[in-house]
């Protein structure tokens, strides 16, 4: 196995542990007065974004690793980085990257909610309608295109 997929596979320990256990403990912190996490709490409780910040340099380093062939060890990269970089090159590109997470992680811990709530059926709530609305917008959308498209081509 390549040392950057070992570093990557290493890594989904770490990142596991650190959002359960955020997890559970934003849980406590955002429980509401029945007990239950709000949906609201859902979203903030910010799991997926704590296993990100704390495993992030795991990251940078198997990066480092795949794309540099120069360095041999993941101790390489930290020393290199360390010594020419400092301490902030660990989280460099941090910011995007938990933007980037913060939808799919909503979305991960919400998804687990409604089914217990609700069961599978619950996903497709609202299905119905919002295809109702959707059909006959799409149909003048593709109407206009259509017809946008025929009059570029005649005046052309």
């Amino acid at each position: 196995m390549e040392l950057a997929n070992l570093i990557q596979v290493v890594r989904v320990l770490p990142y596991s542990a650190v959002q359960l256990f955020a997890y559970d403990t934003y849980k406590r912190l955002f429980r509401g007065t029945n007990s239950e996490l709000s949906l609201i709490g859902r979203l903030s409780a910010g799991a997926g974004m704590t296993s990100t910040f704390v495993t992030y340099p795991l990251d940078i380093l198997r990066l480092r690793l795949a794309v540099d062939p120069g360095y041999q060890t993941m101790a390489d990269v930290f020393v290199k980085m360390l010594k020419e970089e400092g301490l902030g090159s660990f989280y460099r590109g941090l910011g995007p990257s938990l933007i980037g997470i913060a939808p799919y992680f909503a979305v991960n811990f919400c998804v687990n909610y409604i089914v217990a709530r609700d069961g599978v059926a619950g996903l497709y709530r609202g299905f119905v309608p919002n295809a109702l609305k959707t059909l006959p917008k799409s149909r003048y959308y593709l109407l206009t295109y259509n017809h946008a498209i025929n009059s570029y081509i005649y005046f052309r």
